[in-house]
């Protein structure tokens, strides 16, 4: 029969003593911080990662400072979309409150990335990119626009659930902004147990989160722009009969994004697969 510490050993690709068992072998008591103390020693550290990150990310001649600067000023437009700041279109804001959450989930996605949190923000793209999904429907086909806004809740996640959005996009002939394999490795970051957490094919242990990691933070940053830029642009169409409404300029800034994302996703070609 194998005994416990071989089969632990078997189990886990990283092996060693951990900072537990250190300490009970020199006799010394676990002074780790419970309570408050440890939610602040948490906040402590996520700000210097943060710190991290933007002397990674802000500087001018950082790699992909101009992508951080092209999304901020997307997210800038689309909050201001969703939130009718240039005057209300009418209707009953579907495609509105569709960009708005939109915005809700990008600005959190990054304040994770800037903690070092990666599953998260991943699951969160996921997301975007399924409402951004939906938008494209509704573009594509009016009247399910229109279904919509007559439906109940349970009738919408009859009919609208992700599945069903990309079988009806898929029977219109159009490729689903998130396809189905891409919403599956998406829903592979921390959403569906049985992953490896915060794991980015480098040579890490398994954390819950909180370090810093390159592969994780450039995997990320690109799945958060690619989902945003998608449903900001596809929502300023659908939007864009209201003439106060800068559309155009919404809609050239996500194409901006795409560009700067297309050029980050040649850098980070071939990491998702060293990931699974």
């Amino acid at each position: 029969m194998v005994g416990k510490d071989e089969a632990r050993a078997k189990f886990s690709p990283f092996g060693g003593p951990r900072p537990g068992e250190l300490l009970a072998a020199e006799g010394v008591n676990d002074e780790t911080p419970e309570g408050s103390a440890f939610l602040d020693l948490v906040a402590r550290e996520e700000d210097k990662r943060a710190k991290k990150f933007h002397d990674i990310l802000d500087t001018g001649s950082a790699p992909y400072h101009d992508l951080r600067e092209k999304l901020g000023s997307l997210l800038s437009l689309m909050d201001r979309l969703g939130s009718c700041w240039w005057g209300c279109s009418g209707g009953d804001h579907t495609v509105t409150y569709a960009v708005a959450a939109s915005v809700g989930n990008a600005l959190a996605a990054l304040r994770l990335l800037r903690s070092g949190y990666y599953d998260e923000p991943l699951g969160l793209a996921r997301q975007v990119g399924e409402r951004a999904n939906l938008l494209q429907l509704f573009l594509f086909d009016e009247q399910r626009l229109i279904e919509w806004s007559e439906a109940d809740e349970r009738i919408r996640r009859q009919k609208f659930g992700a599945v069903n959005v990309r079988r009806r996009l898929e029977a219109l002939k159009v490729s689903p902004v998130v396809p189905e394999e891409h919403y599956r490795y998406l829903s592979g970051f921390g959403i569906h147990p049985g992953r490896t957490p915060q794991h980015f094919g480098e040579k890490f242990p398994p954390t819950v989160g909180g370090m810093f990691r390159p592969r994780g933070l450039l995997i990320t940053l690109s799945e958060v722009a690619y989902a945003v830029a998608m449903a900001g642009g596809t929502g300023a169409v659908l939007l864009g009969d209201d003439e106060r409404i800068p559309a155009d300029r919404i809609v050239g800034l996500a194409n901006e994004v795409l560009e700067e994302q297309r050029r980050l996703s040649r850098v980070i070609e071939g990491w998702p697969a060293d990931s699974e």
